[in-house]
């Protein structure tokens, strides 16, 4: 949320199509790569976005007119195909391989939430989504005092005071809520008897299917 905001503030003329566009140049090569060092950030949007501002400037005639970009449906079909492809299937062939849970950049509430609007497998009673909470505030707990040991100054110290005032589940809510998506999305890919990636090809066949 606070990535999209900042979006909207900073970049308010930038449309939702000219960001896939962006992406897309910058992996294509025709934008500067960009090394995200595996974490999506504000930083690491703001310096695509601006490689893509300069080089549509480069490409205007005139260089007050804006950009008009149109996506035609086969394209975003195949971005979204792609995105099941690349974000959602070779993850879980490496958790069944591994077991170890990763999405690279990919923010672990989009996962969740195509597990459970798009698929619709996760069926997550209120009680056990209560049990999920207290167990990532546990974890993502243990996980804060073993960093803030090893620093007493800094960001940790800076932390620790407002942790007294406001209260460790307030200040850290954002993390708290991500361990509940991965503790969720793990447990899903841990005992589903599901043939997961059978679901992946009905849903991507749904996606050609529609107009």
């Amino acid at each position: 949320m606070i990535l999209i905001d900042f979006i909207k503030r900073k970049f308010p003329t930038i449309t939702p199509d000219e960001i896939i566009v962006a992406f897309q140049f910058m992996v294509s090569g025709e934008l500067e790569l960009v090394e995200h060092y595996q974490n999506f950030n504000a930083i690491y949007f703001s310096q695509v976005i601006n490689n893509y501002k300069k080089r549509r400037i480069e490409v205007l005639p005139n260089r007050e007119q804006p950009v008009q970009i149109e996506m035609s449906m086969k394209d975003r079909k195949q971005i979204r195909i792609d995105y099941i492809n690349e974000c959602i299937r070779k993850p879980y062939q490496y958790f069944k391989k591994t077991g170890n849970l990763t999405f690279g950049i990919t923010p672990i509430q989009f996962i969740y939430q195509f597990l459970n609007d798009d698929l619709g497998v996760l069926q997550i009673e209120p009680e056990d989504k209560k049990d999920i909470y207290k167990k990532a505030v546990e974890v993502y707990r243990a996980e804060w005092l073993k960093k803030s040991g090893i620093d007493n100054f800094g960001k940790y110290r800076q932390k620790r005071n407002q942790i007294e005032v406001e209260g460790f589940e307030s200040v850290f809510s954002f993390e708290i809520r991500n361990e509940c998506f991965r503790f969720c999305v793990h447990d899903y890919f841990r005992t589903t008897t599901d043939d997961f990636e059978k679901l992946l090809d009905q849903q991507i066949e749904k996606i050609n299917q529609n107009d």
